[in-house]
């Protein structure tokens, strides 16, 4: 796999494959920003700046955490790999500890390519006053600033990163593409374990404990790599 990736990345043409993707993003994100107007936008090289930052806050302690990396993405495209750091949080291990957990952290949400996530990051501001911002462009501007990744099972470097459809297939050219083979069919699942995750919220609220059962539901029902996916490792 090693030999594919450096052949993609030295092939002819591909600084300008690497150009198209990158403005091909950037329009994306222009146009989805105006989807949620005062959602403060976070670059990527940004975020990796506040990352280090941490890091070497870490000796004062765990309680010195001022961030929070919040994966708005479902599970299936969080086993692939996701941001680095222990200040990173799925959606759902966010909302079973809830909002007030995060009252006066700097908390940068994203998705793919910052639809949905700026989406959330607008609802967290809108709904619970957090400061809540969005990662510009996202995991696919993550990986075109050549920034690491973790494959979150062993925390262990990967360039796999799931583009959700081959209309994002917009990654950096160092790096893997994994896509749902019908991503319209995802998304709906997505929408189900979406309301399913409210349900249970609003159940839990009225019924303490209820929702906090193992397992939490199907918004934490993982499903590998598999079937539903496509793995461009393979054949390149």
């Amino acid at each position: 796999m090693g030999d594919r990736l450096i052949a993609r990345a030295d092939s002819p043409g591909s600084a300008t494959a690497d150009q198209a993707a990158c403005d091909k993003l950037e329009q994306l994100s222009i146009n989805f920003a105006a989807k949620f107007p005062g959602v403060p936008e976070v670059t990527a090289t940004e975020l990796h700046r506040w990352m280090q930052q941490e890091e070497e806050a870490a000796a004062a302690g765990p309680d010195s955490c001022a961030l929070l990396v919040l994966d708005i993405r479902t599970p299936e495209e969080q086993q692939v790999s996701v941001l680095p750091g222990p200040w990173t949080l799925t959606q759902a291990e966010f909302e079973r500890r809830g909002p007030e957990a995060f009252r006066g952290r700097r908390i940068v949400c994203y998705c793919t390519v910052g639809l949905r996530s700026g989406m959330y990051a607008a609802a967290l501001r809108r709904r619970h006053g957090l400061d809540a911002r969005n990662l510009r462009g996202s995991i696919l501007a993550w990986t075109q600033a050549g920034l690491p990744l973790v494959d979150p099972k062993d925390g262990a470097p990967t360039r796999r990163v799931h583009v959700y459809s081959r209309q994002f297939e917009l990654q950096g050219s160092a790096y893997v593409p994994v896509m749902f083979r019908q991503p319209l069919l995802s998304l709906a699942l997505d929408f189900v374990r979406g309301w399913w995750r409210r349900l249970a919220g609003r159940l839990g609220w009225l019924l303490p404990g209820w929702s906090r059962g193992r397992g939490g539901g199907p918004a934490d029902a993982g499903v590998g790599v598999g079937a539903d996916h496509v793995d461009e490792s393979k054949g390149r």
